[in-house]
């Protein structure tokens, strides 16, 4: 596999990368993938950030991720999607990290659009940062808030835990929507402490409340205590 990586076309050269890892990567792969990621150039570029991850084990914490956030710096709209796509569920540096926090608030809706979709929310390594913007990403545009609260959903540390937990029964209590509502709760029921099974048997004992919410509710406070019991 190695001899092709001496080809003279850009493609030979980029799918005997997938070829050697498919025949199984030993060490010192990455830092030849690396080396041969640099000479790549246009769309197979930025196709390298998946290859990285690969040889990485999705790892983009060392080398690969320094080489990543070379590929990720630029700001053209569609080079950086197609960047971003590889970064996908991974564990990221802090460099990367505060890479997708500045994107996910750039004046390009699509380049904010695409550090949420396919960074944050699938990031492995969520840290206080990332949580905070996804939260706030749940009061923006649909498809941001819609990734955002299927993001708070995995990859984040305990610590942090009642932190989303707080922020989805926000949301529960402020959305009409059926399925925002319902994927509020999953949340509330996941990560909640005694403060969520209180909020939730407040809203079972308000006036009105329908007779399958009050169920709803009441069960999923149940199975917040069942986990977490009221300290005595």
């Amino acid at each position: 596999m190695l001899r092709w990586f001496d080809a003279k076309e850009e493609r030979v050269r980029y799918s005997a990368l997938y070829a050697l890892l498919t025949a199984g990567k030993q060490p010192g792969d990455l830092d030849r993938v690396i080396l041969l990621g640099r000479g790549m150039h246009g769309t197979l570029r930025q196709m390298m950030v998946s290859v990285l991850a690969a040889y990485s084990d999705m790892d983009l914490t060392g080398a690969a991720g320094d080489e990543v956030l070379k590929i990720i710096a630029t700001n053209d709209r569609g080079e950086l999607r197609q960047a971003l796509v590889g970064v996908a569920n991974t564990k990221v540096s802090p460099a990367i990290e505060a890479r997708l926090l500045e994107l996910s608030k750039d004046e390009d809706d699509g380049n904010a659009h695409d550090a949420i979709y396919f960074g944050l929310s699938t990031l492995q390594n969520k840290s206080e940062a990332v949580v905070d913007r996804l939260i706030a990403a749940l009061s923006e545009d649909y498809e941001n808030a819609w990734r955002a609260l299927w993001g708070l959903g995995q990859g984040i540390p305990p610590a942090l835990e009642p932190k989303v937990a707080a922020a989805a029964m926000k949301l529960y209590a402020a959305r009409s929507d059926k399925q925002t509502r319902a994927n509020a709760l999953t949340l509330v029921e996941r990560f909640g402490t005694e403060t969520e099974a209180e909020a939730l048997d407040a809203i079972a004992q308000k006036p009105g409340v329908a007779d399958e919410e009050r169920k709803q509710v009441t069960e999923s406070a149940r199975k917040i205590r069942a986990k977490r019991p009221a300290p005595r």
